[in-house]
């Protein structure tokens, strides 16, 4: 008869609570708020009546990109408990 296979325990993590300070809390509605508008500002940027967008065409569209994808690293950041940040560096 086989053996029952040996469960691993999880490693075990600091117990620590994420907690978000006053000044993070109010960044991070600021930060929700203003993600649609800079995602509705990229998308009207793709708006080219048909016509291809080559080039500079695509310059104001990869600028509300960019707005876009550094709000979303700046939540992220923010919601990042700090040992998972300090776990992830080499």
């Amino acid at each position: 008869m086989a053996k029952p296979l040996r469960q691993q325990p999880f490693p075990a993590l600091p117990k620590r609570r994420l907690v978000i300070r006053s000044e993070e809390a109010i960044e991070l509605r600021d930060l929700y708020e203003e993600l649609p508008y800079a995602a509705m500002r990229a998308a009207e940027a793709l708006r080219a009546d048909g016509a291809a967008l080559r080039g500079d065409d695509l310059l104001p569209f990869w600028r509300a990109e960019n707005e876009v994808t550094e709000i979303i690293q700046r939540i992220n950041e923010i919601l990042t408990p700090e040992w998972i940040s300090q776990a992830a560096k080499p």
